[in-house]
């Protein structure tokens, strides 16, 4: 179908952007889903037969965060001269000679370097290409189509571990991350085909409306002290979140779970976020970003204090409250950005704190597992990650009250 196609279908009544939509939810249930819960069920069987530490692994998560965050910020600049698509095509390919890659790999160096290509990969369909997609196609119900799409990293996060743990009952683990790379291979063709950018003519006819330029936000100063305030509460939510997170799968396996059961704790925390991400956005328009945004810290900070107390009794709640906390302060971080910076230089800043959410993120899983070598427990790890929580709460307090 030609972009002419589609806005002549547009103009009967059909709004495909709801197509563009359902397809970016299932290219990052594949992308991030295999990113980011599907690796991590390899593990235990990666640190056995390399003999490496668990800090050691985990620096691979380091470095495929940072490079996930400077692709975003190139990706922002590129798509004025690469469709959309194609950005993503070209990552679905790449996350498959990854995966083919992985299960060959001889040494930790080489998944490092694997890792800076999955960075990419998970950026070539992430928040910059979510926006330009919604931005094109829709004026009204943009929050629903952002918040759908987004989905998909929730629901591909719970399926692909079970994926996982049932290919290794059957095949030795490089095997079986190398039938993973089926998932994105199957996937490219259908987004090279039902991924389509709007025609300029159409804009302003989006979704059975139209918009005014009148109505977009109105300049704002940027207050840089801010900036820092915000960017202190942003680096200890997603430093924490990501270093729960990323060693979830190990820890209920410290605790003497088997694999298929960790797998689970993994998708329960996954199911969850799917949830909590949809009741953010209802709760955030209900009774305001801000608070809701705070609350969800709130229910993060309850997860880690149960995870600490290390009583496998509360494991499970601690793991729902973690997919509920994660998944609402990551959806409504990007909300209160907006919010905070509103004007022309929205895109410039938002661009550079992914940036800084990919440095915390990065840097939680990579020092959680460092801290676990330590001491031998994820005791003082979990511990220093709650009160960080902790900090960014407080600092929210500090933030200026804004529509």
């Amino acid at each position: 179908m030609s972009n002419l196609d589609v806005n002549q279908s547009e103009s009967r009544g059909f709004h495909y952007g709801w197509i563009n939509i359902g397809v970016l939810l299932l290219v990052m249930s594949v992308s991030h889903g295999i990113i980011s819960a599907g690796i991590p069920v390899f593990d235990a069987r990666i640190l056995a037969e390399l003999n490496i530490s668990r800090g050691a692994l985990k620096f691979r998560d380091f470095i495929q965060i940072i490079s996930a965050g400077l692709s975003g910020l190139a990706i922002g600049y590129a798509v004025a001269r690469i469709p959309p698509r194609w950005i993503t095509v070209s990552g679905l390919l790449a996350l498959a000679v990854a995966l083919l890659g992985y299960g060959l790999a001889p040494n930790v160096a080489t998944i490092y370097a694997l890792h800076v290509l999955l960075g990419f990969c998970y950026a070539s369909v992430h928040v910059v290409i979510v926006v330009i997609f919604v931005s094109q196609w829709f004026t009204t119900h943009r929050g629903l189509a952002i918040g759908l799409a987004l989905s998909g990293t929730s629901l591909g996060s719970a399926v692909f571990p079970q994926i996982g743990v049932a290919l290794t009952s059957v095949l030795d683990w490089r095997e079986a991350i190398k039938w993973l790379a089926v998932f994105p291979l199957a996937m490219a063709p259908i987004a090279a085909i039902a991924l389509r950018s709007r025609l300029p003519s159409a804009a302003g006819h989006q979704d059975g409306s139209s918009e005014s330029t009148s109505s977009a936000p109105s300049a704002r100063a940027v207050d840089y002290r801010m900036v820092g305030v915000l960017g202190i509460a942003v680096f200890g939510v997603f430093y924490s979140a990501s270093g729960f997170i990323a060693h979830t799968f190990l820890h209920l396996k410290d605790q003497g779970f088997n694999d298929q059961t960790a797998a689970t704790g993994l998708t329960i925390v996954f199911i969850m976020g799917l949830i909590g991400k949809i009741a953010a956005g209802v709760a955030g328009d209900a009774w305001g970003t801000r608070p809701v945004w705070q609350g969800h810290q709130g229910i993060l900070i309850a997860s880690g204090v149960l995870l600490v107390t290390i009583q496998p009794a509360w494991f499970w709640i601690a793991l729902v409250a973690l997919g509920l906390g994660w998944a609402g302060c990551y959806t409504l971080t990007q909300v209160v950005l907006t919010d905070m910076f509103a004007g022309p230089s929205l895109g410039k800043l938002i661009g550079w704190f992914i940036v800084f959410e990919a440095v915390g993120a990065g840097s939680g899983s990579w020092l959680t597992g460092v801290l676990f070598d330590a001491f031998g427990s994820y005791s003082i790890p979990f511990m220093i990650n709650t009160a960080l929580l902790l900090v960014s709460f407080t600092a929210c307090f500090f933030l200026p009250k804004r529509r």
